[in-house]
């Protein structure tokens, strides 16, 4: 039983087990078959308690500030895409929406040259020292990544150094942003969002993060880091304002991306990133599909934020087959385990980085 988190689908490999093969389609129609989207949502009642997702990385980083240049690396969001906010979730038509437990709302005002975004946060939206979402988190965020201050080393300015000014809104939890031009991705900024005492000073942006996590705020929290194994340990939050995520744990291990696919066949990893290459499709598609009949537990979520690709795994610690669904909230959804083989596509895993 395992779970995951992500962000948007580019593209999702679907792999057939053994001996339960439906007739080979022609490529033209297959294309012509091909659905704008391939979700498979399942109820959260359905979804079964519990279980560790051992999640690959293909390096292990040291910077967890994912807007320092050296922490704009997909490892990096992997991790954090489960402890820090991310205040916006694109449907599967990849259109943005508030995600509920950070944000109630955002709202759009054009301006004579710019536009004022207002940002309704959830009053329950907590750090795990205790201190809610504000106002000054959007501020040191806006202020750090604005690239008026050289002494941050930040990966990117887009969309930051567009900000004006960020103030306090009619209450303690509402934001206003004010844009000096039009930004019409204005939606993907503050995902993630930081702490202000994160980005408060040239040397806690660059250095603050280095090697920790000291500060979260989402549906899983850190638990460690072990230098010698080079793995990231998340654990369920027991201060969660939100639905519980559905996983005890997830354990990130980092490893060679060659040597995933053997990993992932030997069952000692849940999922992988196949990307483009076509070798690790062929060995996952020869060694991974479980035999008609045999019981695996299934994993089915996929997350979906701010336009980027992430993986859904292969579920249960004996196996499973995962299918990518929409959605943000970092829950991790297993499936209830199958007996038998479906008449025609099963899907394992798979998704296209972006």
């Amino acid at each position: 039983m395992k779970q995951v988190l992500t962000a948007a689908l580019l593209g999702i490999v679907l792999l057939t087990g053994a001996g339960c093969r439906a007739p080979e389609a022609s490529t033209s129609d297959a294309s012509r078959a091909l659905p704008a989207a391939d979700v498979n949502p399942t109820p959260r009642d359905r979804v079964v308690n519990g279980g560790t997702l051992r999640w690959p990385l293909p390096e292990f980083p040291s910077q967890w500030n994912t807007n320092h240049v050296n922490g704009a690396k997909g490892a990096v969001e992997h991790v954090i895409q489960g402890v820090l906010p991310y205040l916006m979730r694109a449907d599967e038509k990849a259109v943005p929406h508030p995600v509920p437990e950070y944000l109630e709302s955002a709202t759009l005002k054009p301006t004579r040259h710019g536009q004022t975004v207002t940002y309704r946060l959830n009053p329950r939206a907590k750090w795990s020292d205790g201190r809610p979402l504000g106002y000054a988190d959007f501020r040191a965020q806006a202020h750090a990544l604005s690239g008026r201050d050289p002494r941050y080393e930040v990966s990117t300015v887009t969309g930051y150094r567009q900000i004006e000014r960020v103030q306090r809104g009619a209450d303690e939890h509402a934001v206003e942003v004010t844009f000096s031009h039009k930004y019409s991705d204005w939606q993907s900024l503050f995902s993630p969002l930081y702490p202000a005492a994160a980005y408060a000073s040239p040397r806690a942006f660059n250095m603050g993060w280095m090697g920790r996590l000291p500060v979260t705020a989402g549906p899983f929290r850190f638990q460690r880091i072990d230098q010698t194994a080079k793995t990231v340990t998340l654990v369920r939050n027991p201060a969660w304002w939100g639905a519980p995520a559905k996983l005890d744990r997830i354990v990130y291990r980092t490893m060679d991306t060659s040597a995933m696919p053997g990993a992932f066949a030997n069952g000692e990893i849940d999922l992988m990133d196949i990307g483009l290459d076509a070798d690790a499709l062929q060995r996952v598609q020869e060694s991974a599909a479980p035999p008609c009949g045999e019981r695996r537990a299934g994993l089915a979520e996929l997350h979906v934020q701010r336009g980027r690709t992430r993986p859904v795994r292969r579920p249960g610690a004996s196996g499973g087959h995962a299918r990518h669904r929409p959605a943000r909230d970092r829950a991790i959804r297993p499936v209830r385990p199958r007996r038998t083989c479906p008449d025609a596509r099963q899907p394992l895993l798979r998704q296209h980085p972006g």
